[in-house]
């Protein structure tokens, strides 16, 4: 009968080639993934845009001296420079409404501190049929630093225009990972 090192060593072997097999399952389940949808046609075709204003829920961008329309500001003025979209002065005028929107809901409550999640919001509607075609959501860190919280407030921004340059560079065949 073998001695209980050898029973060790089989154990050792067999423990081995178990995690080896649960790896390479892992492995190939990741590498058949669902496709992505397409991204709606009108995104990437559509030429004049109205950019509607949805507000500031938090005081983040009122704490950095820049008031509560600074999103719709600054990403009215990054749609302006791209140049991809015309800007409508109406939504009648628009084949698309851009919703830009700031806010910092509750995330969860201590005892004595509350933790936000401010966030940039992007809601792309189809005015003719009012219904929302995408949306991107882009988190942004905290800061205790006001220098720091320019830094990421500047970045989550900087996020939803890029985000959005690579749905609107798709074409109706191609499909785009969801960022919602």
């Amino acid at each position: 009968m073998p001695s209980g090192e050898f029973w060790k060593y089989l154990m050792s072997l067999a423990i081995i080639f178990a995690t080896s097999a649960l790896a390479a399952a892992s492995c190939a389940a990741q590498t058949n993934r669902t496709p992505a949808a397409p991204v709606p046609a009108a995104i990437a075709s559509s030429r004049r845009i109205f950019i509607s204003n949805a507000g500031d829920s938090c005081v983040v961008a009122r704490k950095l001296g820049q008031g509560p329309d600074v999103a719709y500001n600054e990403f009215y003025a990054d749609m302006k420079a791209w140049g991809h979209y015309d800007l409508a002065a109406s939504p009648e005028a628009s084949d698309l409404v851009f919703e830009i929107r700031f806010e910092c809901p509750l995330f969860a409550t201590q005892t004595s501190l509350d933790t936000y999640d401010p966030r940039f919001q992007l809601r792309i509607i189809d005015p003719k049929v009012n219904i929302v075609l995408w949306t991107i959501t882009e988190h942004i860190e905290g800061a205790f630093r006001i220098s720091t919280a320019e830094k990421n407030f500047a970045a989550g921004e900087a996020a939803i225009v890029t985000d959005l340059k690579t749905i609107a560079g798709s074409n109706s065949d191609s499909s785009v990972p969801s960022s919602q």
